[in-house]
């Protein structure tokens, strides 16, 4: 388009929009606007009025006349001598800077076999260089964790910082007129920079490499818990980025050569992106050096295919609260469930009649004395909390606050069961623990809880359900183990379902399904609703040595207790390539100007970094800087005494694949926003041409105004002949000619 707009109009596309237009000719506009009007009106009194006037159409005599005054305009256009006043780069007084991306990424081949730093240099050499030689002074750097000459070029660069490189590269011309600068790179930032971009001159982007590479498969996010127990089920979901329609893949997870988990897959055209959920035992407590990995038999680039990630396994156990309401069979067997369970410690509180009630599992007498805690401390003490058939008049207003915060602010998990004083029935519809569960509360529609009578309702595992981790274990050999379990004798009905909601387990009787086994997020923690109490039908009605009724209880609630945020809980996370962040939620009545953090890597010495108040009372938050790969410790201590102060401690790793690679295709977004942010444009390699010309006609620099003749541009020419010949064309259909 630009090419057709430079040969109409005789002058280049870029220097037309940046250029005013003005007359220079032997006559003056004024002149001209005078002439064109007499010659117009002579013109129109003829065609009124002439000999010849009638022997056309009213409408056909209008048009041609019409067309003579424009063409009689045009002429006297020609005559006023039309010119195009441009400023323009002075020759011999500026500089380009060439900007040529020198990370590892560009190591990678092009469609022709070439790197693309090959690509690049000779884009440079051979259209670029030559092209602005007459323009400016071409000054090439390369550029990755910084900015270098650029006399020898190689893609050996561990990271791409573009956009600090940009922002550094005029301070090299204090003594010179910069007019632009250009980059050349397939646009991948590693650092994560975000924030305003700024510089002085336009900055001009071209894409090096391909937007897709056909095969390719490359690993994404990894969600792995940094912290576990030691022996408890972790679940880690795995995200895949491919273009590799119909390929088999396989995801797995290693510990050096054991491998912990694998799932196989066949990767569809229709979702480029695949998440994959893959569950494995924690093992013994200590730190374990995971490898994350992609198997294809299609992928054209491996260097992507692994990621590490260090989980931390901890020797403590997940603390669970059980209130229950009433003796019942339930919890009898809840408990012996529990009871074997290494990782579970089960604190219960039993309200035997109205005036007594039974703790077991507390750690002294004062514990549990009335009820549910109600200090804020306590929130700490658990992972779970579980809530039998006990009605909500049971509680004051203070332990319904606590219950809610809980899960919202603590980041605990709650599961309600069902009974005759839970749910509706026992009026937890009363705020604020309402909006936490799962399930809609209607207090109108009481009695809900129910006995299922003689009837045979089947549970079974929804869609949903069979991805997650702790209905996934009692599939067994590919057979489905629900059908055979005893039926349950009762069932807790619901009004709806929050819209976050997600319906693990199904109770079914044909084709009617209700909602048995409910969760969903809260805050920063999940509540669930199982709307049955008779599980325990699982275990007395099978064989002793049948363990599905142990395993599902366990794994229920070691899944809630893993999902809950530990107390007093310190993450530290890759933020990005070489920088940790760290967050921190402080203990009750902790002074956060006492938190002092400390960075330990390997083979280095101790420092400190500050923390700062996040956006939630009692939370820190920071960050900081640590080698691009390996394993780093970040301890926390809270107290105003550091040699006797808490130390928090916990790990991370940072590596594993290099972050050139782990988006290898060209990102145009960046070098677009790049360029339009700094007043420059983004260019394909194909308008090497019209680039050149945007920098002489645009930008800064030291210029000078030319004027470029525009009366012999073809455009023109073309108007005029254009006139006449339509003129024609209606004197010819008026049988005139």
């Amino acid at each position: 388009m630009t090419n057709w707009i430079a040969w109409l109009f005789g002058v280049p596309a870029e220097a037309l929009a940046q250029g005013e237009i003005v007359f220079d000719g032997i006559v003056s506009p004024g002149t001209a606007l005078i002439l064109g009007a007499l010659a117009c009106g002579f013109v129109i009194l003829t065609g009124i009025f002439g000999h010849n006037a009638s022997r056309l159409a009213v409408a056909r005599r209008g048009s041609v006349l019409a067309l003579q005054c424009a063409f009689i305009g045009g002429v006297l256009a020609l005559l006023a001598g039309p010119a195009l006043e441009v400023a323009s780069l002075r020759p011999g007084e500026n500089a380009v800077a060439v900007l040529i991306d020198t990370s590892r990424s560009m190591a990678l081949p092009e469609a022709d076999g070439a790197s693309r730093l090959e690509a690049a240099q000779a884009l440079l050499d051979d259209t670029l260089r030559p092209a602005l030689s007459d323009v400016a002074r071409v000054v090439v750097f390369g550029f990755d964790a910084g900015l270098r000459s650029g006399t020898a070029l190689d893609a050996t660069g561990a990271e791409t910082r573009l956009l600090e490189a940009v922002q550094i590269a005029p301070d090299a011309f204090a003594a010179e007129a910069l007019a632009a600068v250009v980059v050349l790179s397939d646009g991948a930032d590693t650092t994560g920079t975000t924030g305003q971009i700024e510089s002085p001159v336009p900055v001009h982007t071209v894409g090096i490499g391909p937007t897709e590479m056909p095969g390719e498969v490359r690993i994404g996010r990894v969600a792995l818990p940094s912290s576990v127990t030691a022996e408890s089920l972790v679940t880690a979901r795995v995200t895949l980025h491919h273009s590799a329609a119909g390929s088999p893949a396989r995801v797995e997870i290693r510990e050096g050569d054991r491998l912990l988990a694998v799932k196989a897959l066949d990767l569809d055209a229709a979702r480029p992106t695949e998440t994959v959920e893959l569950s494995f035992g924690a093992g013994k407590a200590g730190l374990h050096d995971l490898s994350v990995g992609v198997v294809a038999e299609s992928d054209s680039l491996a260097g992507n295919n692994r990621v590490m990630r260090l989980l931390t396994v901890q020797d403590r156990r997940h603390r669970v609260l059980y209130v229950e309401g009433a003796p019942r069979w339930e919890y009898k067997y809840l408990r012996r469930a529990l009871a074997r369970d290494d990782v579970l410690e089960l604190v219960s509180w039993l309200r035997t009649t109205e005036r007594k009630t039974y703790r077991q599992g507390t750690g002294n007498t004062e514990q549990l004395a009335n009820g549910v805690p109600q200090s804020a401390d306590a929130q700490f003490d658990f992972d779970v909390v579980v809530l039998g058939s006990v009605s909500a008049t049971h509680f004051s207003p203070e332990q319904h606050r606590w219950l809610e915060s809980f899960v919202a602010e603590r980041g605990g998990s709650l599961l309600a069961l069902a009974g005759r004083e839970s749910l509706a029935d026992g009026g937890w519809d009363v705020q604020p623990l309402a909006r936490a569960l799962p399930v809609v509360i209607d207090r109108e529609t009481s009695p809900t809880y129910k006995s299922l009578g003689e009837a045979i309702w089947t549970v079974t595992p929804t869609t949903a359900g069979r991805r997650a981790s702790l209905v996934r274990f009692l599939d067994a050999e590919g057979s489905d183990v629900w059908d055979s379990l005893p039926p349950l004798a009762d069932f807790q009905s619901v009004v709806g379902l929050k819209p976050a909601a997600t319906v693990l387990l199904e109770l079914a009787d044909g084709a009617t399904a209700r909602p048995l086994l409910v969760m969903q997020p809260y805050g920063l923690g999940t509540a669930a609703v199982l709307a049955t109490a008779t599980t325990w039908r699982w275990q007395m009605r099978t064989p002793p040595d049948d363990p599905r009724h142990e395993l599902f209880w366990r794994h229920l609630i070691r899944q809630l207790a893993e999902d809950a945020r530990p107390g007093r809980s310190l993450r530290v996370e890759e933020e990005q390539p070489g920088r940790l962040a760290v967050r921190i939620a402080l203990p009750p009545g902790a002074d956060p100007a006492d938190a002092r953090a400390t960075l330990v890597t390997e083979g280095g010495t101790p420092r400190s970094f500050a923390l700062e108040t996040g956006a939630s009372d009692g939370v820190l938050q920071g960050s900081v800087d640590v080698p691009p790969d390996g394993v780093h410790r970040v301890d926390v201590r809270t107290g105003p005494d550091a040699s006797s102060a808490p130390v928090m401690t916990r790990f991370a790793r940072t590596g594993g694949t290099p972050v050139e690679l782990r988006s290898p295709v060209r990102d145009d977004g960046l070098l677009e926003r790049l360029a339009e942010a700094t007043g420059g444009r983004h260019w394909d390699a194909r308008d090497i041409a019209a680039l050149v010309e945007d920098i002489r006609y645009g930008g800064a620099g030291v210029r000078t105004v030319e004027t470029i003749p525009l009366w012999s541009a073809p455009v023109l020419l073309l108007f005029l002949l254009a006139l006449k010949g339509l003129e024609w064309a209606i004197r010819r259909g008026g049988g005139r000619i």
